[in-house]
């Protein structure tokens, strides 16, 4: 998937220069999110699936571009100056069901929007697991003040992504005071972070989604991450019908004859997650803007195999103390310091790990990964992550 760069950047040159595009737009005129991005989604519409070493069609490409043109590109460009809700507020209300003009819940101050909104042309038909999606962006602590971390040396800020390591990230600053910056730091001391380096980790979107299905439903429910709750979370037992408890009821277990299945759970789970999104699943193109900064950033890592190798890398880059507090935290200096033994990282039990890489084949079938790619098709586009080789596999033994 990485062919996306270079070709991406080509493309969107020749046509912001030679066709005269002033207004990203795709299929009835929806702005794209972005004029960086463009060139992404123009590849996406027009490139047919690429063939495996086999010969056969590569399945995972035709999915992540369908998904992708169907949900994602449509998302609306803001200025450069919005971060996180305040930009995507602006698409999350284009998508949401009309309201009718004689509706009086509509405040004074929405009657502007909904006046922009009729000089927009109609959305158009999104899956309802998007539409969940962004009514759920809201109030699900997408752009939390927990994403990025200020760190004084070396002086760099670090974007923190759930499931990417970002309890070990949270511990670093949380346990220590001299190394970063309180987490509400005054808005004018950020000013002397706003030049600063960014760094980054990125982990493969299936692994990651797998990964948090077991912690925060296998390991940690009670947590009441593994939403909706009332499906997932054995200790909701009672819904409250008409907001006065003398009328509630008791659920059933809904999961019940499924439980002990772990291919069956996991496919129920990715079947039913959209009806309530949570932060833990959401796409990693979110934080901190990614699906529009990722290219400012000056280190990108990667959370794979190779890992403690690519902290070795940050830490070579960025130099300062660095090297004692990621090895404290995550013990890279054991595993670097011989280069002919090369380890392969699997992820660890420590903290909310779930050794999520070895177990991928335990819980994924063709289905669930057809499902898994399509939820989060931003981030193979946008942030150029490849689909690993199991998942490829997977859908061609399914199509034999």
């Amino acid at each position: 998937m990485r062919y996306f760069g270079a070709i991406s950047i080509a493309i969107f040159y020749y046509m912001s220069h030679c066709l005269n595009f002033e207004s990203p737009v795709i299929d009835d005129n929806i702005p794209v999110i972005d004029e960086l991005f463009v060139s992404a989604t123009a590849l996406s519409l027009s490139t047919p699936a690429t063939t495996t070493t086999s010969g056969k069609k590569d399945e995972s490409t035709f999915i992540i571009q369908k998904a992708y043109n169907q949900t994602y590109a449509h998302v609306l460009p803001c200025d450069e100056s919005l971060k996180g809700m305040d930009c995507w507020v602006k698409t999350i209300d284009y998508f949401r069901p009309r309201r009718r003009k004689n509706d009086d819940s509509i405040s004074s101050e929405d009657s502007h929007n909904v006046t922009d909104e009729a000089q927009m042309p109609p959305p158009p038909l999104i899956p309802w697991w998007f539409q969940t999606f962004l009514r759920d962006l809201k109030y699900n602590q997408a752009f939390g003040w927990w994403q990025e971390k200020f760190f004084y040396t070396p002086h760099m800020k670090y974007c923190t992504i759930a499931k990417v390591g970002c309890s070990e990230w949270h511990a670093i600053c949380d346990d220590d005071p001299t190394i970063c910056a309180p987490v509400e730091l005054d808005p004018n001391e950020t000013e002397n972070w706003i030049d600063a380096p960014k760094a980054v980790f990125l982990r493969d979107p299936l692994e990651r989604l797998l990964s948090a299905f077991l912690n925060k439903c296998i390991d940690v429910p009670d947590e009441g991450h593994c939403e909706p709750n009332p499906v997932f979370n054995p200790n909701v037992t009672q819904v409250n019908v008409r907001g006065d408890s003398d009328f509630g009821y008791t659920i059933e277990p809904l999961l019940e004859d499924i439980e002990d299945n772990k291919k069956q759970l996991f496919a129920a789970y990715l079947d039913i997650m959209p009806l309530k999104w949570n932060l833990h699943v959401l796409p990693q193109a979110l934080a901190c803007d990614l699906y529009r900064t990722i290219h400012q950033y000056d280190f990108v890592g990667y959370m794979n195999e190779d890992f403690h190798f690519h902290l070795e890398r940050m830490v070579n880059q960025f130099g300062g103390n660095l090297d004692n507090v990621l090895d404290g935290a995550f013990g890279y200096k054991q595993y670097t310091v011989d280069r002919n033994n090369k380890h392969k990282n699997v992820g660890t039990l420590k903290d909310h790990g779930t050794l999520a890489k070895t177990r991928v084949k335990e819980y994924y079938t063709a289905a669930t990964v057809r499902k898994g790619l399509e939820f989060m098709s931003i981030d193979y586009i946008l942030l150029g992550l490849d689909v690993p080789y199991w998942a490829k596999e997977m859908l061609n033994d399914d199509t034999v």
